[in-house]
């Protein structure tokens, strides 16, 4: 199996974590190679050369990995031959890097948000498509085996009708191009709780109506921002169905969890695992429910209840996972098809939720979808 050149393009010393990832992911072999799937026939890739920005503290590491450090990404594409190239940039800076990575033959990973806006990431994925070659987005779960009721909720919940979600974390440090609401886009809503709201709209679909409220607290730090610090997100559903996503960066304490209820189970997805329910059939009500005792059970009994099914979620660093699995759709590999799912294209549904949700909180109205996708050139 033939070598893959990767180069990494990152910022303020967002290169950093990739690096660490490859070197996580065969400790044993030489500087310069890390095998990026098991087995004697498994594709290498060569981390070939390394540009980020406004970070000293880089080369030391980048050398220690066998790279090349270029302290210009334009000239990077240009002069090294790649096979894939990771932009760990700011979507901003993706907007002058991505047609160039793509007119060198580049497979392209990206990081989330992946794009400013959704009709900037239709159009990407148009040429992509086109040209044959991959563009990806980095995604906390969606290679993850334990996140089943995400991606097929129909047959682990059942028709997904609820999901809230929570996002509570420091604010990042340091806050990079997250700080900068020209260069991203958004603040705690894309760039900190994205994954949390792509799992939802994988789970229950294209929400109907969006309705969004989001602030800025400022909170003391030795960096100054323009984004929001904090988010509240209302989606309503044709179905019925509704979710709610509460995200905010400041103290403690901090959290990362999604329910999720189906018509026959539900599930609680944490940092480390998937808790999911057994089903249980609700006992009718002989009167009305406030008119019951406190105590009278409104279900089958306890003892009839099956202990609920937790499953260990993949410990995997995303990124060391999500380039193994270019690797094998870049290389041929029979495991390619099946790996697959976090392609640009299967994300443009959340990018077109979070356009309207920005799009909310200016006009402190609910925003209709189908108006949001007729604007970005999307098609349900």
């Amino acid at each position: 199996m033939p070598d893959v050149r990767l180069g990494i393009i990152g910022a303020e010393g967002s290169s950093a974590e990739w690096i660490a990832a490859l070197s996580e992911e065969e400790s044993r072999a030489t500087p310069q190679h890390r095998r990026a799937a098991g087995g004697s026939g498994a594709a290498n890739v060569i981390l070939t050369a390394v540009c980020d920005r406004d970070c000293d503290d880089i080369g030391p590491v980048a050398a220690r990995a066998g790279a090349t450090l270029e302290d210009d990404d334009r000239a990077m594409l240009i002069q090294h031959k790649l096979d894939l190239v990771v932009l760990a940039t700011s979507p901003a800076a993706r907007e002058r890097l991505i047609p160039l990575a793509l007119e060198r033959g580049c497979a392209v990973i990206v990081e989330p948000p992946p794009a400013r806006t959704a009709e900037v990431a239709r159009k990407w994925i148009e040429e992509f498509e086109t040209a044959g070659r991959p563009i990806w987005v980095l995604s906390d779960w969606r290679f993850d085996p334990a996140m089943s009721p995400c991606r097929d909720s129909q047959a682990a919940l059942g028709q997904a009708v609820h999901a809230a979600g929570q996002f509570f974390a420091p604010l990042p440090t340091p806050m990079r191009w997250q700080a900068d609401r020209v260069r991203t886009g958004g603040g705690v809503l894309s760039c900190g709780a994205y994954d949390l709201l792509d799992a939802m709209v994988c789970a229950l679909g294209m929400p109907s109506d969006v309705l969004a409220v989001l602030s800025r607290f400022g909170r003391s730090t030795s960096e100054p921002y323009d984004t929001e610090d904090c988010a509240t997100l209302l989606l309503r559903f044709a179905d019925g169905g509704a979710a709610t996503l509460a995200a905010r960066w400041g103290p403690p304490p901090f959290q990362n969890q999604l329910y999720l209820a189906g018509r026959r189970r539900a599930a609680t997805i944490a940092r480390d695992r998937v808790t999911l329910f057994p089903a249980v059939a609700a006992e009718p009500l002989d009167e009305p429910f406030l008119e019951r005792p406190l105590n009278s059970p409104a279900s089958a009994p306890a003892a009839e209840i099956a202990e609920p099914e937790v499953m260990t979620r993949d410990a995997v660093s995303p990124r060391r996972r999500i380039i193994r699995r270019m690797l094998e759709a870049i290389t041929g590999s029979d495991e390619a098809e099946a790996t697959s799912g976090s392609t640009l294209r299967d994300h443009l549904p959340v990018m077109a939720v979070l356009e309207a949700a920005y799009l909310s909180a200016r006009t402190g109205e609910s925003e209709a979808m189908h108006l949001i996708l007729e604007r970005a050139g999307i098609r349900e």
